[in-house]
């Protein structure tokens, strides 16, 4: 028998009391921080609510399905850990013949450049090691998958 709160229940206490710290100074019109924190805010939230991870080993590539996604997060110099951006890729696995030629789909963060399509085995061959999903680079949350997708 469990006497105290669950921990779920414990967690998404301590997710709501961060929200509240967090919250009113972003919507504080016209300010840096606000424009800074938000995307953060939506992108943490998005994949900690949303998806599920399916591991950060290279290997789980080869399970990779269309709408998955790969997660980063880069730390910068100067800018809170807390407002450190995401940068989320999404994967698209073609049909037919094509089937082990995963896509994948990004944005850049440059409004210039806008979204870009490519072989994710031609990203994983050109990409500086700060955006390669390794293990070992920190920077690499792992792959995910929408939990409407997931079946126990």
């Amino acid at each position: 028998m469990h006497d105290g709160p669950s921990d779920d229940l414990v967690s998404q206490q301590r997710d709501e009391a961060r929200a509240t710290e967090v919250l009113p100074p972003l919507l504080r019109p016209h300010t840096v921080r606000w424009s800074v924190l938000l995307p953060a805010i939506f992108a943490a939230t998005l994949l900690q609510r949303s998806f599920v991870s399916v591991g950060r080993n290279p290997a789980v590539m080869e399970l990779l399905k269309t709408g998955d996604v790969l997660a980063f997060r880069q730390a910068q110099s100067g800018v809170d850990t807390f407002a450190a951006p995401y940068h989320l890729m999404m994967v698209v696995r073609p049909g037919g013949a094509d089937r082990h030629q995963l896509v994948v789909i990004y944005h850049t963060g440059d409004a210039d450049q806008g979204v870009r399509a490519g072989s994710l085995r031609e990203y994983l061959t050109g990409a500086p090691a700060e955006w390669q999903p390794a293990e070992t680079n920190p920077s690499f949350l792992g792959f995910y998958r929408f939990k409407g997708w997931v079946h126990d």
